[in-house]
């Protein structure tokens, strides 16, 4: 979890490869506590237990990092337009 000018961000990386984490951020964030009825409701609202599916699907590859495939003319655009927004979110240019 990353706090910036008031703002708590969740990763979706950290949802992806720890979830239990993530969960126990997201109640921490909500002041909520964290039962087993609500992180199973959760993972089940995630959608991460289920099969990754073809192209055209929102449901595709689960890997972060896929940006990395972009040309580097794009990576770069997007790079430059967000340049304010990404070191606030917790990640590096």
């Amino acid at each position: 979890m990353v706090q910036q000018h008031g703002f708590r961000v969740l990763q979706y990386e950290r949802m992806l490869s720890d979830f239990d984490t993530w969960a126990s951020s997201l109640s921490e964030v909500l002041d909520i506590p964290l039962t087993q009825q609500r992180r199973d409701g959760l993972w089940a609202l995630s959608g991460l237990g289920q099969a990754a599916q073809g192209e055209g699907s929102h449901i595709r590859n689960r890997n972060p990092g896929q940006f990395l495939g972009l040309k580097p003319q794009t990576l770069e655009q997007v790079n430059q337009r967000l340049s304010k927004i990404i070191p606030a979110l917790g990640y590096s240019l």
